[in-house]
């Protein structure tokens, strides 16, 4: 019994040696996430401040780029991939192999039951 109770306070005082050096590290590894959260924030929303829209109807001349989503379970630019104000250069086409996922949409073109082709 006397043995454990040694080995309980080396246990002991090991552990307050080492909890502080824990703790700065888990703190610079606390302000690296939030640095890289803040940096991956800005990298996603730089171009919401900028407007391609005049070099985009150029290149199209009233012509619209076909945006295709397989799987069709949110719809193209579901996830905002692109700024909300460039849809209207899309024509979205939903491609809906379950063949059911998609029965209320009606206002963009819908592949489905493509094994009958």
């Amino acid at each position: 019994m006397k043995n454990f109770n040694v080995f309980r306070k080396i246990r002991t005082s090991i552990t307050k040696l080492i909890l502080p050096f824990l703790y700065k590290i888990l703190q610079l590894l606390k302000g690296n996430t939030r640095a890289i959260d803040f940096l991956s924030d800005k990298k996603i929303n730089a171009n919401n401040a900028y407007s391609f829209q005049e070099s985009i109807e150029k290149l199209l001349k009233n012509k619209k780029l076909i945006g295709m989503d397989v799987g069709a379970q949110g719809g193209f630019n579901s996830d905002d991939f692109f700024p909300k104000k460039y849809n209207k250069y899309f024509q979205s086409i939903l491609i809906d192999p379950l063949n059911n996922s998609l029965k209320n949409i009606s206002s963009i073109d819908v592949l489905s039951d493509l094994n009958s082709r």
